[in-house]
């Protein structure tokens, strides 16, 4: 894929019985989690796979990932699944470029494909006529350049999240799905017990990615009020439009306007629009 950030001229343009997963089926009869470096990661979204993952990838012994439901159920499956080495600030800029170098291997690794028309990392400043050029469907109105990413694009975050799940498991650790952490107790030594509907898990360390459900989860066993507040965040998915369809498998590139503060890009034969508030609210 390939992505064009436009440049506007600023006038506002530790153990466990049993272990299953996916629907009642026993995955493992008994996780030994007497080592230090059990791990529980409570939440199956992208985030919590990515956590299982790269724990058990670089050495760290029994990591049991518990999901409530199904993973990707909460917010990951919402998500456009834009990725990009793109960003103003350096840090950030870092975990982009970290991610992009994972989901070039991570098929390969795991079987499970997660990308999609994508290149080799190429970025330069075009003028509007070549904006205009590979993405005719822009109004050029006010719009002095932009700067075009060849390397960028998007995901699938449920492909992705399913990818980095069966990476976990190839690298030792166990998914757990259908089964919710019920309570957290710190015991006397510094680690936990992680109560569940099939036994407790002794833990040396929880990992808490349950996303929006985090507050939640601090308020229900410990009376802790994690300051986490929800965003809403809408995006809209067109129906089918001609030009669009007419290019056959020649995407278009993912636009990012961050004067206007909206990012678009083809989904299918459409186009998906994702706008943020301009102005921050106080």
């Amino acid at each position: 894929m390939q992505e064009i950030c436009l440049l506007s001229d600023g006038d506002g343009n530790k153990g466990v019985d049993s272990v299953y997963f996916n629907r009642g089926r026993k995955f493992v009869k008994h996780v030994d989690a007497s080592h230090a470096g059990c791990v529980v990661v409570i939440g199956g979204g992208v985030v919590g796979t990515s956590i299982a993952y790269h724990l058990a990838k670089y050495g760290a012994k029994n990591v049991v990932l518990l999901e409530k439901t199904e993973l990707t159920a909460g917010s990951t499956w919402h998500a456009a699944g834009l990725v990009t080495y793109f960003n103003p600030g350096i840090n950030l800029k870092k975990f982009h470029n970290d991610s992009l170098n994972l989901y070039k291997t991570l098929e390969a690794e795991t079987g499970q494909q997660s990308r999609q028309n994508w290149h080799e990392a190429f970025q330069a400043l075009i003028s509007p006529d070549e904006i205009a050029a590979k993405h005719p469907l822009l109004n050029m109105d006010g719009i002095l350049g932009g700067i075009y990413s060849k390397g960028d694009g998007h995901i699938d975050p449920y492909s992705v999240t399913m990818a980095l799940a069966q990476g976990a498991k190839l690298h030792g650790a166990h998914i757990c799905q259908h089964l919710p952490a019920l309570d957290l107790s710190e015991q006397s030594d510094g680690t936990w017990h992680v109560s569940t509907a099939k036994g407790t898990i002794h833990a040396n360390t929880i990992v808490n990615c349950t996303g929006f459900w985090g507050r939640e989860l601090l308020q229900g066993c410990f009376n802790v009020d994690l300051p986490l507040v929800t965003i809403e965040h809408q995006y809209v998915i067109t129906n089918s439009i001609a030009q669009v369809a007419a290019r056959g498998n020649d995407q278009l590139p993912v636009i990012r306007d961050l004067e206007a503060s909206y990012y678009l890009r083809q989904e299918r034969t459409g186009m998906l629009i994702g706008p943020y508030e301009a102005v921050n609210c106080t």
